[in-house]
């Protein structure tokens, strides 16, 4: 990944697109495994629909922060976010992953 390290938003608009994340996740994480320095997975419930606004969320994200990869794994029984960053950028998941879950 050799995209910049920053974010094209604004304070505010970077905030309400936390807030959304928030928002998702409030109903759709089940579990959030730090599976190494550079990636984060999340873990969805069986229960969670709203893949649309998901993928939208995503991309969204993606445009503004580059230097994010996001990857969404389906299967029968499971739903996957991935999350990655550069190595240099591993502080950031820490606190994109932290703001988006509530920790």
């Amino acid at each position: 990944m050799n995209n910049p390290i920053a974010c094209t938003l604004d304070a505010g608009a970077a905030r309400a697109q936390v807030a959304e994340w928030r928002l998702l996740m409030g109903s759709a994480l089940e579990q959030s495994d730090r599976v190494s320095p550079t990636r984060n997975e999340l873990v969805l419930k069986p229960s969670f629909e709203d893949l649309g606004a998901l993928a939208n969320l995503m991309q969204r994200e993606a445009r503004c922060c580059t230097f994010f990869r996001f990857t969404l794994e389906m299967t029968a029984t499971r739903c996957l976010l991935s999350v990655e960053v550069p190595e240099e950028a591993s502080s950031l998941l820490t606190t994109f992953v932290d703001d988006v879950t509530g920790h």
